[in-house]
């Protein structure tokens, strides 16, 4: 799964440093980090955040020359709202960029070409997307929360 989870900070640390004109989310949200999983402390100079974690890894299959797992992980994204507070403004404006970048991480996931991660899986299927409020000490933090699910097949 490691291996995985590294290929997949690279697809969100391309998507990052891409507008969205070019199917990126750069002029989004501008991420300034990207975690191997939840680190627990987020420093807030490093918020908007992203984060790739290891769920769940399960059988779904085997015989003789191979074993299929299914992976489950998530792709989250972390901002602290006070950030996008505005008082003129009726509207979380925190939240839509969630869920605007949200919808392009997963969008991106669904793509023919993203699939298969160039042959290092067998499919990936975004499963859902959620939204939260989180305490993460003083700050506001609110998340986007891209669910995947990846199949892959190892020869034993």
């Amino acid at each position: 799964m490691e291996s995985i989870i590294e290929r997949l900070i690279q697809e969100i640390k391309t998507l990052t440093g891409l507008t969205r004109a070019d199917g990126g989310l750069a002029d989004i949200l501008e991420i300034r980090s990207v975690y191997f999983g939840d680190p627990g402390i987020i420093p807030q100079s490093l918020m908007p955040c992203a984060m790739v974690e290891p769920i769940s890894e399960s059988p779904d299959g085997e015989t003789t020359s191979y074993d299929k797992r299914s992976m489950q992980v998530a792709i989250s994204l972390v901002l602290d709202a006070r950030e996008y507070f505005d008082v003129d403004s009726e509207e979380a404006m925190g939240d839509r960029k969630l869920v605007q970048s949200a919808e392009i991480i997963s969008h991106y996931f669904r793509a023919h070409d993203k699939r298969k991660l160039d042959g290092l899986v067998n499919d990936i299927v975004v499963t859902d997307t959620t939204y939260d409020i989180q305490d993460r000490g003083n700050a506001i933090v609110k998340t986007a929360r891209v669910n995947l699910q990846i199949m892959k097949a190892f020869t034993r």
